[in-house]
């Protein structure tokens, strides 16, 4: 895989979350693109993709997404991320009325590339902690 396409992976994620450039992210995806997150729903296609995180623009602000290093092999990118945000609205996605609450979530992304185009992507994150931090779920003793 080129530096050109790890270089564009970095710009898209730094511009779409940072600037709220969302096309950049977006002109990297094959239409049929396939989001994996468990524990919740795969995302089945790029027009999903795109209300999703139009969903999550609505529900938080000052969101600042940090890659902290990104390892390529053959046509499959793997980056380990930390997302920060404050969670000041409310989306059809995320029913919880705003907390005002800062939150973090660490995760690591596994993505398919075919033709320089993201046609999957595996993100397994700290959701628990993510949700505790909203208040959804208690604090583990």
């Amino acid at each position: 895989m080129s530096k050109e396409l790890k270089d564009k992976l970095h710009r898209a994620f730094d511009e779409g979350w940072n600037k709220g450039n969302t096309a950049t992210m977006y002109e990297l995806c094959a239409a049929n693109f396939v989001h994996h997150r468990p524990p919740l729903p795969a995302i089945e296609n790029l027009e999903a993709e795109k209300q999703d995180i139009e969903s999550t623009f609505m529900a938080f602000s000052d969101i600042e997404f940090m890659i902290h290093e990104m390892v390529m092999e053959g046509s499959t990118a793997v980056m380990r991320w930390t997302w920060r945000a404050k969670h000041t609205g409310q989306s059809p996605d995320l029913l919880i009325p705003p907390t005002g609450n800062e939150v973090t979530m660490e995760g690591c992304s596994v993505i398919h590339l075919i033709k320089g185009k993201i046609i999957e992507e595996w993100e397994y994150a700290d959701y628990l902690g993510f949700f505790t931090q909203l208040g959804v779920i208690p604090p583990l003793e």
